[in-house]
């Protein structure tokens, strides 16, 4: 008997679909992707608004400098890391899904590691906080600070991946 899993993509592909690298994650490579969503978020976001702000993973990797300084929500899968993962952090991440599984590309964002951290990988959250920069191993990079992590159910179908279409 073979038992299969309901989930299909998760940290297990993250770890080998993912360059574990902190070039992943550097302010560099983040700010050059660019996107025509900036203009139409401009008015949600202030600067010095200590607001929450839903953000998708996908935003916060497309358009870091539009969030920076900002309180964030946003929703994943949470990935433990493994030694390629800077020490004291812990990843969020979905899939971008452009036509099948097959194609599904992971995107994702460090989170700072709290005391109280115990998450398993592939547990569903969203997590509060603040996206901030910090310098690591020379390389200026973007995070999550968290205030709060919420274990959630798994979210529907829709939900689970990015397409280009939502």
């Amino acid at each position: 008997m073979v038992q299969v899993s309901d989930m299909t993509l998760g940290s297990h592909a993250f770890s080998n679909r993912n360059v574990n690298s902190l070039d992943n994650y550097s302010m560099a490579k983040l700010s050059s992707n660019k996107s025509n969503k900036l203009k139409s978020k401009k008015d949600i976001l202030k600067n010095g608004n200590n607001e929450m702000v839903n953000a998708s993973i996908r935003d916060l990797v497309t358009l870091p400098e539009f969030y920076h300084g900002n309180k964030v929500k946003t929703m994943g899968m949470i990935y433990n890391g493994d030694n390629t993962t800077p020490e004291g952090y812990l990843v969020i991440f979905k899939f971008l899904v452009t036509c099948c599984m097959a194609d599904a590309q992971p995107l994702g964002m460090l989170i700072k590691r709290t005391e109280k951290d115990s998450l398993e990988n592939d547990t569903w959250v969203n997590v509060y906080g603040s996206f901030k920069k910090t310098r690591l191993d020379e390389q200026e990079v973007l995070h999550i600070i968290p205030d709060s992590i919420q274990t959630i159910e798994t979210p529907s179908r829709e939900k689970q991946f990015f397409s280009p279409f939502n």
